[in-house]
């Protein structure tokens, strides 16, 4: 059986004081070169609060690891910017890696920053006992009727070019929402279609 060398790695797996990000040394203790690298970014905002700017924007701590844990076995953890992010996407593809963002559909309760969903909460599940969940459905509209994906999807291509990504690795909860059926979405958006 032939398997292909996917991995999925936060900011975090890198190290943005290195002239090239890091890229060389995790290359090298890998052992091997995979073909592709998933960067888990988590934030959402990564898309929904992206300008294509020269200017140089610092994210925020949830945009380098998994709920903004602050360190892994190698390093703590490092507030990214937008031209650090180029950099990385630019070094992994000197190594003939292809590279994709993903994120999460949580909303982190503005913790980290001012997220976007904090506006929009009408795109949040509720679960089938009235209880909003703290996640997007991808499914809704916007207050004004419009499908979130419309929203969307100009938005994701923009932060691609931008990047230069190769492409978009939709982690869970974006293919669907992110319970159950028989749980959610039981709000008026979903059901009333």
């Amino acid at each position: 059986m032939e398997y292909r060398k996917w991995i999925w790695i936060e900011l975090i797996g890198f190290d943005n004081t290195q002239p090239d990000l890091g890229v060389g040394e995790y290359i090298e203790r890998l052992g091997f070169t995979p073909e592709v690298i998933s960067l888990l970014i988590y934030s959402p905002d990564i898309v929904h609060q992206h300008i294509s700017t020269d200017e140089e924007i610092t994210f925020s701590a949830d945009y380098s690891s998994y709920g903004a844990h602050p360190f892994n076995a190698e390093r703590d953890l490092q507030y990214w910017t937008n031209f650090q992010l180029k950099g990385l996407v630019d070094s992994l593809h000197k190594y003939g890696v292809k590279v994709l963002p993903s994120f999460f559909s949580f909303h982190g309760q503005d913790y980290y920053h001012k997220e976007w969903f904090s506006d929009h909460q009408e795109l949040f599940e509720v679960h089938a006992n009235g209880q909003v969940a703290g996640a997007l459905n991808p499914l809704k509209r916007l207050k004004d009727g419009t499908p979130y994906l419309d929203f969307l999807l100009p938005k994701l291509i923009e932060t691609i070019d931008y990047y230069g990504f190769d492409g978009w690795h939709a982690a869970d909860g974006w293919g669907h929402p992110r319970s159950a059926l028989w749980f959610a979405d039981y709000s008026d958006d979903m059901v009333l279609r």
